[in-house]
């Protein structure tokens, strides 16, 4: 299991639209892939329950992978969420 910790720098958070593309990431692997604020957590491949976590600009959030594919789960969604 890999967990990231990540500060969100998108100054509009993860709105609708970012929340759409991490759930089409997350769809590609098959690992389970959690995204966490505070102790409220979300599959990441559930679009409302993602945007129900109101992430803001400067919110700390963790990602939690674990799976065959991890690894590159985790690059490629640590990737987006730095850099959307």
């Amino acid at each position: 299991m890999n967990q990231y910790r990540i500060v969100i720098r998108n100054l509009l958070g993860i709105n609708s639209r970012i929340a759409e593309i991490l759930a089409e990431k997350a769809g590609a692997y098959q690992s389970s892939i959690t995204l966490a604020k505070g102790k409220r957590r979300a599959d990441l491949r559930h679009l409302g329950r993602v945007i129900d976590l109101n992430i803001r600009y400067g919110d700390e959030v963790t990602l939690i992978i674990n799976g065959r594919d991890e690894e590159e789960a985790g690059a490629d969604l640590l990737n987006y969420l730095e850099y959307p």
